[in-house]
């Protein structure tokens, strides 16, 4: 289970743009620390690690039986929709842009096709 938690912090990290080395240090870790973690090397991982991904990136690690932790767009699908949600209780307006956004973008491809 950690290596699957961390193959899904380094698509977290590679998505926001962030260099390893950038990454262990927002989190206040070593980047050996780092990269064993997210190639299922490290043995353990802290709740208070957990916590930091938590509340700086909105993380909710999950597993899933219909869905291979290599599937890259049901990941990211997932963790959109978990911000989508959370941003949704405070500002339902900006959800609701972004969504007619996607939709109409969507839209359009389909017609060109």
């Amino acid at each position: 289970m950690l290596a699957d938690i961390g193959q899904q912090i380094r698509l977290l990290r590679k998505n926001r743009g962030f260099t390893i080395q950038q990454f262990a240090q927002i989190m206040d870790v070593s980047v050996g620390y780092q990269s064993n973690l997210e190639t299922g090397k490290a043995e353990t991982i802290s709740i208070s690690f957990l916590n930091k991904l938590q509340e700086e990136f909105s993380f909710v690690p999950f597993v899933s039986d219909k869905t291979s932790l290599d599937d890259q767009f049901s990941i990211r699908l997932h963790h959109l929709n978990t911000m989508l949600r959370n941003l949704q209780e405070t500002d339902p307006e900006i959800v609701d842009y972004y969504l007619n956004h996607l939709e109409r973008g969507i839209h359009l491809f389909k017609k060109g096709n």
